[in-house]
């Protein structure tokens, strides 16, 4: 499944209607929030350097597709840069990969 790519103002509409902030790290925030009808995490990065690294963690769920609870990339901007991802609760794609 190949996610969609969305514009930059349908992510400040995600952020501007976020219920929680998930986490912050040195990439950037991620947050809880509706896409589509259901809750999702949307990670967004720090600066547009993190574009790239955003990309790979996209490539990286799209290959998995879900295998062992991964989380699945739903939709991304790489200008922001930002993910929406399926929310898997308090576990990371990191956690999942290093079981």
């Amino acid at each position: 499944m190949s996610a969609e790519r969305i514009p930059k103002n349908k992510v400040k509409a995600l952020l501007a209607s976020n219920s929680a902030t998930l986490g912050e790290g040195a990439c950037g925030s991620v947050y809880l929030v509706q896409f589509k009808g259901k809750s999702c995490a949307l990670k967004v990065g720090k600066n547009a350097r993190k574009a790239k690294s955003l990309e790979k963690e996209r490539e990286i769920m799209e290959k998995l597709a879900g295998a062992g609870g991964a989380p699945l990339a739903l939709a991304y901007c790489p200008e922001t840069p930002a993910l929406v991802m399926t929310y898997c609760g308090k576990t990371d794609l990191f956690d999942l990969l290093t079981r």
